[in-house]
């Protein structure tokens, strides 16, 4: 999924892909861009399910609530659909899954990555 996300992203997008075991939680993309960056983490849908670990809830809910901006970018392959929520949501993503409410919910990825590249900047 990262590739495809990638590729929506605006030419001079920095981005730093991180898969590693030390910093427990923290989400595995981060992306700057204009003037603002933020953290994304790509996850795939099972059926309405979302699996996040317990570290992944902290991390992502801490962070929200110190001001920083980070996104779930969430894939449902089943139904071809999209969904973008903010950090600070992560527990409800966990107890409920895709029956949180998102910042955006649609069948385009790009339309899911300029929304993440809005809220980053606003």
């Amino acid at each position: 999924m990262w590739k495809q996300v990638k590729k929506e992203l605006p030419p001079k997008s920095h981005t730093t892909r991180i898969e590693n075991t030390v910093g427990v939680g923290i989400p595995d993309s981060h992306i700057a861009y204009n003037g603002s960056a933020f953290w994304l983490e790509l996850k795939i849908a099972k059926a309405n399910r979302i699996d996040l670990r317990p570290a992944q809830i902290a991390w992502n809910y801490e962070y929200s609530l110190a001001g920083g901006k980070n996104f779930f970018l969430v894939s449902r392959p089943s139904k071809g659909d999209v969904f973008l929520f903010g950090g600070g949501q992560s527990l409800d993503l966990h107890e409920k899954g895709l029956e949180t409410s998102p910042m955006y919910h649609g069948s385009s990825l790009a339309d899911c990555v300029s929304c993440a590249l809005r809220l980053a900047s606003e």
